[in-house]
């Protein structure tokens, strides 16, 4: 077990026995993540009305609210449950907008540089990054925030699944109802068709 996954159950136990400071410490170590999800998830349409930030707000919000529900049911259950959240509060502003008639359906993902932008996202910064290293890393989302919409459904799924939400493929295939191979494998062609899109913009 990870240092990093042994300090998540941690924090969910002592959570879940009412200990505030452990619950404050466990979503602001995901804080950043889920902010990287939001970017990903948020799609053309509602960047153009949103601020990524209050996506964010309002997710985390929801999650302290109905921590008493979570379950640790596997590894990555803490930030897949956290994603389900943003997808639920991302969904929820685009009933708003096109309640409103400003249709956004045409760019919007609900369902849900070359590869060194991928690799980057798998080895998130600290929490105290150089105004460089903000560049750099804004600059590397920014791309592939793009390649991404280029992508298929099943695509893009299987690669914000597996390098932003750290999950398993056996989890992969069961959230997309395929095999643990099979998700497998469309995670690779994935991340190759997103290497081919990243590397033609370049």
């Amino acid at each position: 077990m990870s240092d990093s996954l042994e300090t998540t159950i941690t924090l969910v136990r002592r959570a879940k026995d009412g200990d505030a400071e452990a619950l404050n410490s466990l979503f602001q170590k995901y804080l950043e993540r889920v902010h990287y999800l939001v970017r990903l998830r948020l799609g053309k349409g509602l960047r153009r009305y949103l601020e990524s930030q209050d996506i964010v707000q309002e997710a985390m919000i929801r999650g302290l609210k109905g921590f008493d529900r979570f379950e640790m049911q596997h590894e990555g259950a803490f930030l897949h449950w956290l994603s389900k959240l943003v997808e639920n509060v991302i969904r929820d502003k685009a009933d708003f907008f096109n309640a409103a008639k400003r249709s956004v359906s045409e760019d919007l993902p609900l369902e849900n540089n070359d590869e060194s932008s991928i690799d980057a996202l798998a080895r998130l910064p600290g929490n105290d990054p150089t105004p460089s290293t903000v560049l750099i890393r804004d600059e590397q989302l920014l791309k592939l925030e793009n390649a991404l919409e280029q992508l298929s459904e099943d695509y893009r799924e299987a690669v914000l699944q597996r390098e932003i939400e750290d999950l398993s493929f056996k989890e992969i295939g069961e959230n997309m109802n395929r095999s643990e191979d099979a998700a497998r494998m469309l995670y690779v062609r994935a991340k190759a068709e997103l290497v081919k899109v990243l590397q033609a913009k370049m």
